[in-house]
């Protein structure tokens, strides 16, 4: 049981434990369920339910998962203010929504995960995942202001997201020795299938200039019009991936850890825009295909010191869609950059870690924070380092810390993500 600030109570139970005298049929299940009377923002409470059981079998050489998982959410529209002029105003309050916009969402995840010895120590391995979700939006956006604070244009906004995803990955690994050498080896395949509709809303008329609302009298939001939900369809999407994995973990003698990493992935987006009447603004087909490598190498200098370095990539495609032409986003990249020194200390009870790194990436999209609306994509660059201590200082007293520093710049920001709130 927890209780909060706000009225806010959860109630949650986790069981576990064996279905059979010979442990081999065992079960899990996790429920919560979170209310608040109210919520700050908007004071008009929200709430949490989850559920998640799950059934596992382990016999001599099979090991068998099968779960689900169910959620179902309602949040308030965020905290927010606004910025003139550079600077951020000091408001009477942190809400620039009617006290009752915000958030739902609700989803349904099955999976298995399977595990079948074969040969020696080689084994195949087989999972999937099934997830249905919806997400709705609906809030008043404050777009644009009169510097005494009075709504000079707003619009009322309402969005449905119903994403339906189901993806699966098998693969065979095990371990070959060759002198001193040991190579552990994995190869495998896997498969995406992702299908989201967007429904959004526009009625004539429904936007336009309050001057009676003002962002320094926050009950004067509460006067806003109540409107509807989404009342057409705005795109549809399909995305697909399909995936060729290869990757070979080499020991050679005692110290020296070797990674390398290769998948070879296609992705293929469909997508349709529409305008409000129904009609077909415009349609797009995206291909495209790459390998993706990944490196990896530690050494150990010392029984409790260990320095590693990493190289890796990322290639992903996006179910997004561009407003301006109602195309699908191209596939996002990346590139990441780390070294880094592990230490085992007081007879390896407590750890520390420092390392750099660096990332890139390409193709981001930029959403608006409230609706979550592609506005464009950017490129990202990011670097900098993290120190971690973790571990058991004194018989009973553990420590946990870190530090990190980063340093973000967008060489490639995207046009038209100039918002009015911060």
């Amino acid at each position: 049981l927890e209780a909060a600030e706000n009225g806010e109570f959860r109630e949650g139970i986790d069981l576990g434990g064996s279905l059979n005298e010979s442990d081999a049929l065992s079960y899990r299940l996790n429920v919560s369920n979170m209310k608040s009377d109210k919520s700050e923002p908007d004071f008009d409470g929200k709430r949490e339910v989850y559920v998640a059981p799950a059934l596992a079998w382990k016999g001599d050489s099979t090991k068998l998962t099968i779960g689900a998982e169910y959620s179902d959410a309602r949040s308030a529209a965020p905290r927010s203010t606004i910025a003139l002029d550079g600077k951020i105003v000091d408001l009477p309050s942190v809400r620039l929504f009617r006290t009752n916009d915000g958030f739902k969402s609700d989803s349904k995840t099955g999976y298995y995960e399977l595990s079948q010895d074969l040969v020696g120590s080689w084994s195949f391995n087989s999972k999937a995942t099934y997830y249905e979700g919806t997400d709705n939006i609906h809030i008043w956006q404050l777009n644009e202001l009169n510097r005494d604070g009075s709504v000079l244009f707003a619009s009322p906004y309402a969005g449905r997201l119903v994403k339906k995803s189901w993806g699966t990955q098998n693969d065979i690994r095990g371990t070959v020795e060759t002198g001193f050498i040991k190579h552990k080896i994995l190869v495998g395949v896997d498969y995406q299938h992702v299908k989201a509709t967007q429904d959004d809303r526009y009625v004539e008329g429904e936007m336009g200039e309050f001057p009676d609302v003002n962002v320094y009298n926050p009950d004067s939001i509460d006067s806003l019009p109540v409107f509807g939900g989404p009342n057409y369809r705005s795109n549809d999407q399909r995305l697909q991936q399909r995936g060729v994995i290869l990757q070979k973990q080499m020991d050679v003698g005692e110290r020296v850890h070797i990674l390398l990493a290769a998948k070879k992935a296609k992705w293929i987006t469909d997508s349709t825009a529409y305008d409000v009447d129904g009609s077909v603004f415009n349609s797009s087909h995206i291909e495209a295909e790459k390998w993706v490598p990944n490196y990896g190498i530690s050494f150990d200098v010392t029984p409790q010191a260990t320095i590693y370095a990493n190289l890796l990539h990322g290639f992903e495609g996006s179910s997004d869609v561009d407003p301006n032409t109602g195309e699908a986003l191209s596939p996002q990249t990346s590139k990441s950059k780390e070294v880094g020194v592990k230490l085992n200390l007081l007879d390896d009870s407590l750890t520390l870690t420092a390392a750099y790194f660096e990332l890139e990436q390409n193709n981001v999209p930029v959403t608006d924070p409230f609706t979550s609306e592609v506005l464009g994509v950017q490129s990202n660059q990011s670097k900098g380092y993290d120190l971690n201590l973790s571990g058991e200082i004194l018989p009973g007293w553990e420590v946990s810390t870190s530090y990190t520093r980063i340093k973000y710049s967008s060489p490639g920001a995207a046009e038209g993500t100039n918002s009015l709130f911060v």
